[in-house]
């Protein structure tokens, strides 16, 4: 297994590089240790592969049912190759190692090794092993080791200490320990423990990805996760069998897996009775209140807690309990029944305050039809999504439906409010099934309406806008005069149009909505149609006009309850940041992520979570968009957004080629293009294509570059995109087409983006065009001109949170410095050029500017053997500046000032920022 097929374990992958690199002499172990089936063999197998070439590689894996056979670990370790070393040992010695690895045939039936001349036996062979390259002792589910193996190799291991030795050991820490003990056998300071913890949410999501082949609905995601206690183990299991899972009544605990069956069946089987009704009692109950508990059942429940705790099945956590792995509950809930698990939903009703439980629990208790208690469901899912709990209130929604007859009018208001949580929680595939049904049952009028633009708002992020353009269009007709439905979805037809790339469409579209908002006083829709104009004219190349935004971003509160699509303050983070106003834009967007995040509304937090990660790409924090996008990437894959996800994927792509990692961005951006195309979504395949040909310009490929980027500024043009700040691909274009010799064609779309970002006054676009104009004016020969345009792009770019664009103006203006024959001037401008590049981790822009430096007659390292990015920090710290103004000047974290000053220190010997002042004066 390769490490890129290990999901989730950063972590723990780096603790096993850290042990193979350790330069600590003699003999060294690692420890992985965690709960069955939590991933300690996959890691074990790991850490095998990574072993230096030409170590002895002697590995075991023992098994429960071997661990009473005497010698069966020994025999497992060394058998395969310790006939070739058996002449090397004293006769004694060796006679004691083949009869108990049974290698001497002529062995009489009595004779048995002696302890002291194995244990001898063993140790030499380790050593001799060990001197001809090193040795490795691999050692799986450890805690099966027979005695006889343990003593002897705990004997080996205290006596080889000044040996070149790995020994690597998984084991449980959930049952027998066993006698083996590696910590008992070397002292502290040479072993390293690393404790496996069970997987997150997203690294889940991975491995089932990967190893089923599927991805589950995000609500079904999160059950799986809390059902399995994130084992790996466990939680593949239930996602292969999660039909049958499906298949249970809603509101009830997982299903557990039949491979699993059997195995807890067996645990449950060794305690009585009353022991496996208390988990199934747990299972039932989401509160899990010890006092509720007592009501329900009786003081004698409690107590029987209180036992069932000692024999380690539950854990005890101020007033409330649960069980140490949901999985022993779910499956002792299925084996009571029907008729007695119903029992225990009624006894739980009547024993909560809490509306939601005594609801649930009301429905689990109840069969057939009952109206009271449909509405009763219904004002407990209401309440769940009051206090953002959609997956919780998209169930509930559910009970109130099933017990509401299919010919009464709520059923179908129902209905729809669980589609609306379905979508909120991410569960995009069960809120279309509902939303289907609705259609597909002759509704006619307002309920059609009301189906067929919802479903549009689905489609739009799951499939083609033109689709769900369709869908609108169909509830229009349908709204017929009604003017409350009429303004709603001309609303969402003005965003949608937005995302497909209709900017005039969206702006008359915005202009009917606030039409029908004005006229039904409806001031909360009026704000949102103001900033559905905003943003059209803003696209159309309108600029960022203030006054459009003042009605917009006026509503306060009430702006939670809307969708992300309307937020005015969503959308005015987004103008602010195409006008480069970066930290204006990050002080409405980071609140908007946390609204949506207590909300609990994952379908649209990759929306957010994308334009977050797209700032953080400009503003050069590169590890906070990385985080964004990959967070926007999976939840929209969870919930089945592909045209989202298609968007999410190019700061995905974005940030890693910044860094310089290639291929892993051409794989990201290449399926984001893909994803845009089938969606038939310009926006979408515009972005991820700037993505290829940036990559293309980074490795010097003009040509290629020119290939894919010539056709994009075609279709912005046929859009009419007017706003320079949200395509950023024009400059890529023009240096390509320079580069190659095409100056008219690169000159003429050089006057173009100049024009529009003049006329808008975009910062980052006139310092972009400037550098831009400083190399035609190069290329002609006119290196005054271009000198003064390079300097005019530095002042601009100077201005803005934006230092990659800076250290790409810095690395043109100094080339032409040298072609000037400026060299002084241009070895300036290659190092301050390289502190960026190296301060932001952009490998391949870090090694033009390093050549250009070489090119120079200089190096990059200044100082005793300083980096480019070193040696600034130390000037600057010695000029009294604090660790934060030095990350601030520099556009990197205070973290990373404080590791360079760190080495500073060390290859310069000294130990204060006093003493590192005085060596530099």
């Amino acid at each position: 297994m390769s490490t890129h097929e290990i999901v989730g374990r950063d972590r723990e992958l780096a603790v096993i590089d850290r042990f193979f690199s350790m330069d600590r002499p003699g003999v060294r172990a690692l420890s992985i240790e965690g709960v069955a089936g939590v991933g300690k063999t996959t890691l074990w197998r790991q850490a095998l592969i990574q072993a230096a070439p030409g170590v002895a590689a002697l590995s075991c894996r023992p098994a429960e049912p071997e661990a009473h056979l005497t010698f069966a670990a020994l025999h497992d370790l060394l058998a395969p190759s310790v006939r070739q070393d058996l002449g090397d040992l004293l006769p004694p010695r060796r006679l004691a190692l083949a009869l108990a690895l049974a290698l001497d045939d002529t062995a009489q039936p009595e004779e048995s090794a002696d302890d002291l001349a194995l244990s001898l036996a063993v140790m030499d062979l380790l050593r001799i092993k060990a001197e001809r390259g090193g040795v490795l002792v691999a050692i799986d589910d450890a805690q099966w080791v027979d005695p006889a193996s343990a003593r002897a190799l705990e004997f080996a291991f205290r006596r080889l200490h000044d040996c070149p030795i790995w020994i690597i050991v998984a084991r449980r820490t959930d049952g027998e320990t066993g006698p083996f003990d590696i910590e008992r056998a070397l002292p502290s300071e040479a072993v390293t423990r690393l404790e496996v913890e069970p997987l997150s949410v997203a690294a889940l999501h991975h491995l089932i990805r990967l190893d089923v082949g599927s991805i589950l609905p995000r609500p079904q995601l999160l059950r799986v996760h809390e059902a399995s206690g994130g084992i790996p183990l466990y939680a593949l299991e239930m996602a292969r069998s999660r039909d049958r899972s499906a298949g249970s009544r809603v509101g009830t605990p997982l299903a557990v897996p039949p491979r699993l069956e059997a195995i807890i069946d067996e645990r449950i089987a060794e305690f009585p009775p009353d022991v496996a009704f208390a988990l199934a009692v747990l299972a039932a109950s989401r509160r899990r209140s010890l006092a509720e508990f007592s009501v329900a059942f009786g003081e004698g429940f409690t107590m029987l807690l209180s036992d069932a705790k000692i024999q380690a099945l539950l854990v005890v956590e101020s007033n409330a309990v649960r069980p140490s792995h949901p999985l022993w509950a779910s499956r002792a809930y299925a084996n009571l029944g029907p008729d007695k698990q119903r029992e225990i939903h009624r006894r739980l009703a009547s024993a909560t305050e809490d509306i939601e439980e005594r609801a649930r629990h009301l429905f689990l208790a109840t069969e057939g039809g009952d109206p009271l208690l449909a509405a009763e469901l219904e004002l407990a899912a209401r309440n769940a999504a009051g206090r953002g709990a959609a997956i919780a209130a998209g169930e509930l929604m559910e009970m109130s439906l099933l017990v509401t007859p299919p010919d009464e009018p709520a059923h179908v208001t129902r209905a729809l409010s669980a589609a609306d949580y379905h979508f909120a929680s991410g569960d995009l595939r069960r809120s279309r099934e509902l939303l289907q049904t609705i259609i597909d049952g002759h509704v006619e009028g307002p309920d059609r309406s009301d189906a067929l633009w919802r479903l549009g708002v689905l489609i739009s992020r799951s499939e083609a806008p033109p689709v769900a353009i369709g869908m609108f269009e169909q509830a229009l007709q349908e709204a017929g005069l009604d003017t409350k439905r009429r303004l709603v979805i001309e609303s969402w037809l003005a965003s949608c149009k937005i995302a497909a790339g209709d900017f005039v469409g969206a702006r008359g579209h915005a202009e009917a909505a606030s039409g029908l908002a004005r006229s039904s006083g409806d001031h909360v829709m009026e704000a949102v149609a103001a900033t559905h104009f905003a943003v059209a004219d803003m696209l159309l190349g309108g600029g960022y006009r203030a006054e459009l935004w003042g009605l917009a971003v006026t509503l306060g509160e009430e702006e939670d309850l809307l969708p992300f699509e309307w937020q005015p303050t969503g959308w005015h983070a987004m103008a602010l940041k195409w006008a480069d106003s970066l930290p204006s834009a990050r002080e409405c967007l980071t609140p908007r992520i946390a609204s949506l995040e207590e909300r609990g509304d994952e379908g649209a937090l990759p929306i957010a979570l994308y334009h977050a990660a797209e700032l953080e790409c400009w503003a050069g924090r590169w590890d906070v968009a990385e985080e964004y996008a990959i967070r926007a990437c999976d939840i929209a894959e969870q919930s089945g957004q592909q045209t989202v996800r298609s968007f999410a994927l190019y700061p995905r792509a974005l940030v890693v080629a910044y860094r310089g990692q290639v291929d892993e961005a051409r794989g990201f951006a290449e399926e984001g293009l893909r994803i845009a195309e089938q969606a038939a979504t310009p926006p979408g395949f515009m972005l991820n294509a700037s993505v290829l040909g940036f990559i293309d310009l980074t490795l010097g490929a003009y040509e290629a570059c020119h290939q894919r980027l010539a056709p994009l500024v075609q279709v912005a043009r046929f859009s009419g995109v007017g706003e320079p700040g949200v395509f950023r691909f024009l400059p890529d274009v023009i240096e390509a087409l320079t580069a190659v010799g095409e100056v008219s064609e690169a000159s003429e779309i050089l006057d173009h983006f100049e024009n529009q970002a003049r006329s808008v006054g975009r910062v980052w676009g006139l310092g972009a065009a400037a550098r831009c104009r400083a190399l035609l004016r190069a290329g002609e020969g006119d290196l005054s001109g271009a000198a003064a345009a390079a300097s005019e792009a530095r002042t601009h770019l100077e201005s803005v949170e934006m230092p990659f664009e800076l250290g790409r103006t810095l690395l043109i203006a100094g080339q032409i410095e040298r072609r000037a024959k400026r060299k002084a001037a241009a070895r300036e401008l290659f190092q301050e050029a390289t502190t960026i590049f190296e301060g932001l981790g952009a490998a391949l822009w870090t090694e033009k500017a390093v050549g250009e430096l070489k090119r120079t007659g200089t190096s990059a390292a200044g100082g005793p053997g300083l980096t480019p990015t070193e040696q600034r920090i130390a000037e600057l710290v010695a000029a009294g500046k604090t660790n934060r103004e030095v990350a601030e000047e520099m556009f990197v974290s205070p973290k990373t000032v404080e590791a360079n000053l760190s080495r500073i220190y060390r290859k310069m010997g000294v130990r204060s920022r006093t003493e590192l002042a005085a060596k530099l004066k």
